[in-house]
């Protein structure tokens, strides 16, 4: 099959949080299986472009919007070797891609407007006709609602769209003139929300089929609070059969503490002295207590109010009467929220064990898994959550809220601690539970670690799913 992904986000080119791991692990693993398949994605400034090699000189086209034609190139290139990729450069006067970051512009919903639709525009102008197209979330929403638009009805007649979506809590709203842009002209209605145009809502209706990111996941957007405001439009997807839940995997020739770059001593389930290592490593580097015998919980995590800021804090001011070492990484767009944590990390930036360390740096990351002994995601809401999946792997025993895709992977006392109220004192008790199975009854803690090891999230079952998915609608 000829699939092609519509992204915002791919790791490690361009990344901001989980989207990005699942474009390269599910892209990967279906090429694996034989399978065409395409990536097309901004060309950002910040993309990191010592990962990519550019294949040919880049196509000129333009692209229809706000009632005028646009230049843009599009530019090939290889990833890993073998991964295909499309990338944007807008010739646009605002510059949509050449900023500073990914997201974050007041014209954000504008810029992934211009990207949907010049995506179509170059797949006609190239007469590419793919048997799947595949977008994801809101920033690429708008392809399945303009697919319903001519020209691109007719051409793409035999094309199925499927719509993914990794976190309903990011719909894209905007007015209708910024829709009309793109040459829509269809009906507004199956948009309209709250006097406002939800991209998210169309694409639910748009689209061929829509899955989100887990089972549990998918069972929790069908009642009013998981849905986001948008219950009636999923429910109706459901009600046609084309609504479901498929767990994403973890791309485990990424993340493998057996050969994995970033580490300064590898190791295996076999052989953990590795992992000691790593985490003695770690502990001096941040000029932490390497000599305590206190277990060591980690936290990587975008700050941001789903991820469960309030347990997090929590956690670093508590870490003396939990008798543990804490390290929390993070990152955030909001400025409130950033203030806060680097007060934190200001309090802390001394102290013998714990630390708050606010920086998106992905090497760093795999090196706090593997010196992690806990791995806390005390989530309000998680779609399906990676971290806990990369916990698992790299030996860190998961602490997880049982919601999403956390309920899906991580099971009380099977390879990891689970609780359900979002409340201090809930957080406090499991991870006291942990910190005192792991003190008092190592041999049980072994296990719990080794099992988790042995878990296997990886791509093969997901992809397979989703293959299965495309297979069904093609025919």
């Amino acid at each position: 099959m000829h699939i092609i992904h519509i992204t915002s986000e791919m790791t490690p080119i361009a990344k901001v949080g989980g989207l990005a791991d699942v474009i390269t692990g599910l892209s990967r693993k279906q090429k694996e299986m034989g399978h065409n398949v395409h990536i097309m994605l901004p060309k950002y400034r910040t993309l990191l472009f010592n990962h990519i090699n550019f294949i040919e000189q880049p196509h000129s086209f333009s692209s229809f919007f706000d009632e005028k034609q646009y230049d843009n190139l599009m530019w090939k290139a290889l990833f890993e070797r073998d991964t295909e990729i499309l990338l944007l450069e807008p010739r646009h006067p605002k510059n949509y891609f050449d900023r500073d970051s990914i997201y974050g512009f007041k014209d954000d919903v504008e810029r992934f407007l211009y990207f949907a639709r010049s995506c179509l525009d170059y797949l006609v102008e190239g007469g590419i006709k793919p048997d799947i197209l595949h977008i994801h979330d809101w920033m690429a929403a708008s392809v399945a609602i303009l697919l319903k638009e001519e020209p691109f009805k007719t051409f793409f007649a035999s094309t199925k769209c499927v719509l993914t979506i990794h976190n309903m809590e990011y719909q894209g709203w905007t007015g209708e003139k910024e829709v009309r842009y793109t040459g829509y002209k269809g009906d507004i209605q199956p948009l309209w929300q709250n006097d406002c145009c939800n991209l998210l809502q169309g694409a639910i209706r748009a689209a061929d089929y829509v899955v989100t990111v887990s089972p549990t996941y998918a069972k929790e957007v069908l009642h009013e609070e998981g849905s986001k405001g948008l219950l009636e439009p999923l429910q109706e997807a459901r009600e046609g059969d084309r609504f479901s839940g498929i767990l994403n995997g973890l791309d485990y020739s990424y993340w493998n503490p057996v050969d994995d770059p970033f580490l300064t001593h590898h190791y295996s389930r076999d052989d953990l002295e590795g992992k000691w290592e790593n985490k003695r490593n770690i502990l001096e580097e941040l000029e932490m207590d390497c000599e305590s015998s206190r277990p060591l919980l980690i936290a990587v995590s975008r700050l941001v109010s789903q991820k469960g800021l309030a347990l997090l804090k929590h956690l670093v001011l508590q870490a003396e009467e939990l008798n543990m070492q804490y390290i929390l990484l993070g990152s955030t767009y909001d400025e409130e929220t950033r203030a806060d944590f680097l007060a934190l990390q200001e309090q802390y930036k001394h102290d013998r064990n714990r630390r708050v360390i606010l920086r998106s740096e992905e090497g760093f990351a795999h090196r706090l898994y593997a010196a992690g002994d806990m791995f806390v995601v005390p989530s309000i809401f998680e779609p399906c959550g990676l971290t806990q999946m990369i916990a698992l792997r790299y030996g860190a025993v998961p602490i997880v809220r049982a919601t999403g895709g956390l309920k899906d992977t991580v099971f009380d006392l099977e390879n990891g601690f689970i609780f359900e109220e979002i409340k201090k004192e809930s957080i406090e008790e499991v991870v006291q539970r942990a910190v005192d199975l792991y003190y008092h009854n190592p041999k049980e803690w072994q296990r719990l670690l080794l099992q988790g090891m042995d878990c296997n999230y990886s791509w093969g079952k997901s992809a397979k799913s989703y293959l299965d998915l495309y297979r069904s609608l093609s025919a």
